[in-house]
């Protein structure tokens, strides 16, 4: 291993807006990173997963054009009801996140993050055991397509009672053959929760975001400095990306540069 081992860096698209897309683009390279993370409407508009072949065109472009890949896909339900934990529900869902992952072979992106968290609510009969079936079937389809689901511990400020904890996320993703995490430092910091449960469990991990709560523009913390370390020591080969709610060109600008410092 190098003396410092290379961070693979990236950029949620839903932290500019679509205005800035170009100028960002353009960027990304200059400031360190490599990888486009992208909610598939932000890509393609409304109706993603029936534009598979433009989805595919616009992925070579990025590529091509501004040497970016696309590492992970997020808000994969943007726009859909239903809940997992309801037998008609969640075998429409199943469907939908099929067709999900359809849309991340055409674009070449090896892991789906699962948030969803207003889809994933448990009434008061509900365990987390009901829904190992629902996940079984999604993880069993993508690794089938060499992609990965990574399932995201959600706190419960966002409106869920399902996996709120890396912990608690972890130990469920254990339980399903071929599910994997990603790992949200926005619910870390939330619940104050500590690293070494990341650095123990790094092989289960498909994709870490780097996020504030409630996807605030990110600030450089010591923390991130202890992740960048152990993730170097570690020789973690995934992507970090940064995640935040959209900003303005120059907080994308500020946000990506001092991050890359600590990472790139």
């Amino acid at each position: 291993m190098s003396e410092k081992q290379r961070i693979h860096l990236a950029v949620s698209n839903i932290g500019f807006e679509a205005r800035d897309d170009e100028t960002v683009w353009r960027s990304l390279r200059q400031w360190g990173y490599e990888g486009l993370e992208i909610a598939p409407t932000r890509l393609v508009g409304t109706r993603p997963y029936t534009k598979c072949v433009q989805a595919g065109e616009k992925a070579r472009m990025l590529r091509d054009q501004y040497g970016l890949c696309i590492p992970s896909m997020q808000s994969i339900w943007f726009g859909q009801s239903g809940n997992i934990f309801d037998g008609e529900q969640a075998e429409r869902l199943t469907a939908y996140t099929r067709r999900a992952v359809d849309f991340a072979v055409a674009v070449g992106c090896p892991s789906l993050v699962f948030g969803n968290p207003r889809q994933r609510v448990m009434a008061e009969e509900n365990r987390p055991e009901d829904v190992l079936d629902f996940f079984a079937q999604i993880s069993a389809y993508a690794c089938q397509k060499g992609v990965r689901i990574a399932l995201e511990a959600n706190p419960a400020v966002y409106g869920t009672n399902f996996c709120n904890t890396t912990a608690q996320a972890l130990d469920f993703a254990a339980c399903v053959p071929g599910l994997k995490m990603n790992y949200d430092l926005g619910t870390m910091l939330t619940n104050g929760e500590s690293l070494d449960l990341l650095f123990d469990h790094l092989a289960q991990v498909s994709h870490i975001h780097i996020s504030e709560p409630g996807l605030a523009p990110v600030r450089v913390r010591e923390v991130h400095r202890e992740l960048a370390s152990g993730l170097r020591a570690a020789g973690y080969a995934g992507f970090v990306s940064v995640e935040m709610k959209t900003q303005e060109f120059s907080v994308v600008e500020r946000v990506l540069k001092e991050t890359a410092e600590v990472f790139a």
